[in-house]
């Protein structure tokens, strides 16, 4: 997944309606099935004009911001560098879950798409069945309202409104309250109106991200700039360069698995495609500020902020950061803070090798060394085959329940404090996991006692009755070598 800080992309306009996004405020390239975009569909590119995004337009996804806005004023310039395609601005996009949605069009998220296709940029685009808007009929300048399915506005009848092949346009949006306008290069093109823009909630468009369309031929951007406060900002946990403001806590091996050990380096380190590491500080050193080269004789991590950069000079190509797990020896990486019960966690894993492995995602940790040293917490299996599992780690203190809990769950075996512990995931006639070494993306989300999983964009598990509902979050070293990205929580 492209992992570039909006402030590399959306700078900062004189003008005071614009201000600048949060540090954590980054995009997140998403394929139709809900998974990471392939590396290289998204990439920065330093020319001479400047610094752009270029899409390769393949295969279909979108690049979305990881902040959700209600209202905001985005401006931002396109051009097609080979040939006239197709393209858009998704608005209120809903990035999690989206895959087989019922009524949607071509297994795009529901969002209202303002259109970037050669020819009819502008075009309002309802995607989703109970999307609807009220717009200005460009005929007779009327209101009139919009239907509850997918359905096409058009915009004004402007002529040569859009550039010639190759050149820059711009496009300005205003998104209130009860109003959205676009504009096309100075000239407002279409105009939506209708109260508070009644779409699949009661009270409105719900907050959602902004997004570009990857959706067949190459498009490029620059110049993209959002004001307005953002309804929900994403807290970075591990996004290819860890701050001083991340909270990760110290590796903490488990003795019984290889022996407690003072300071492994190797089974935490941050690597890059090239194999160089870079410099390094101990975790423990990011609950404050002031980290220091004294910091040397502990776990490793990459400084500053990642980028995916294609220089012109040599050409030098590099994928964003990851954090890479030994496996050896067995035990977990978990954050400072605790996390109550309602809030939303993504990441991305892949596997080293060619062979899969075990690991996992241990939420609500609170006792240590509970069960063969780990600690009590809720366990989101990221087992190959079985990602999305439940273990319940902890006596009889945490718990869940299922649909089909008495089929689902692991029959109790007389001296094993294992085996009643796992719930195992939906049943899928094809598994929602990618071939091992492919980067994979799961979303969990915490409501209350209730838990939703998605592997990939497809629910794999999900419970209610949740009887432990905070604590630390933490990834697991369990034998295998995996990797770790854009681990975010909101």
């Amino acid at each position: 997944m492209l992992s570039i800080a909006l402030g590399l992309l959306i700078s900062v306009a004189p003008a005071a309606d614009f201000a600048a996004p949060p540090p954590s405020d980054l995009w997140e390239a998403m394929n139709l099935d809900g998974g990471p975009a392939p590396d290289g569909t998204w990439s920065e590119r330093v020319t001479d004009m400047g610094d752009l995004l270029h899409c390769t337009g393949e295969p279909k996804g979108f690049l979305a911001s990881r902040a959700h806005y209600r209202t905001m004023e985005l401006e931002f310039e396109w051009r097609w560098p080979e040939e006239p395609g197709n393209s858009g601005l998704l608005l209120f996009t809903e990035t999690l879950g989206f895959v087989s949605q019922p009524g949607l069009i071509g297994g795009w998220p529901r969002n209202l798409e303002v259109q970037l296709q050669s020819g009819d940029a502008g075009h309002f685009v309802l995607l989703g069945p109970d999307v609807s808007l009220d717009v200005l009929d460009p005929e007779t300048g009327d209101v009139h309202t919009g239907e509850r399915n997918a359905g096409i506005f058009r915009r004004r009848a402007v002529d040569d409104v859009e550039k010639p092949l190759g050149e820059w346009n711009k496009m300005r949006v205003e998104v209130g309250l009860d109003e959205i306008v676009v504009y096309v290069n100075g000239t407002e093109v279409n105009r939506g109106v209708g109260g508070s823009l009644k779409a699949a909630h009661p009270a409105g468009f719900q907050p959602g991200a902004f997004a570009f369309q990857s959706e067949g031929a190459p498009i490029q951007f620059r110049n993209v700039r959002v004001g307005g406060a953002a309804a929900n900002n994403p807290r970075a946990l591990w996004n290819g360069g860890l701050t001083a403001s991340a909270s990760i806590e110290s590796f903490d091996p488990i003795e019984g698995f290889g022996g407690r050990a003072d300071s492994p380096f190797d089974a935490w380190s941050p690597v890059r495609n090239d194999g160089k590491q870079d410099q390094v500080f101990r975790f423990s050193s990011l609950g404050h500020s002031g980290i220091t080269n004294e910091d040397r004789d502990g776990f490793w991590f990459q400084t500053g902020q990642s980028r995916l950069t294609d220089r012109a000079e040599g050409g030098q190509h590099r994928d964003p950061n990851v954090l890479h797990v030994s496996g050896q020896p067995s035990g977990y990486l978990r954050t400072h803070d605790s996390f109550g019960d309602d809030y939303h966690l993504s990441l991305e894993w892949a596997w080293e090798g060619e062979r899969g492995g075990n690991s996992g995602v241990l939420l609500h940790v609170t006792q240590p060394d509970v069960l063969f040293g780990w600690p009590q917490s809720m366990e989101v299996q990221l087992q190959s085959g079985s990602a999305g599992d439940f273990w319940v780690i902890g006596e009889d203190q945490v718990d869940v329940t299922v649909p089909n809990m008495a089929e689902r769950r692991a029959a109790k075996k007389e001296g094993d404090l294992h085996s009643h512990r796992r719930i195992r995931r939906l049943p899928f006639k094809e598994s929602p996991e990618r071939p091992v070494g492919q980067w994979n993306r799961m979303d969990i989300d915490l409501n209350g006692d209730r838990i939703r999983v998605w592997v990939n964009g497809r629910l794999v598990n999900e419970g209610s009755g949740l009887t432990v509902r905070s604590g630390a979050i933490a990834l697991q070293s369990e034998g295998t070598p995996i990797r770790f990205r854009n681990v975010y929580v909101r």
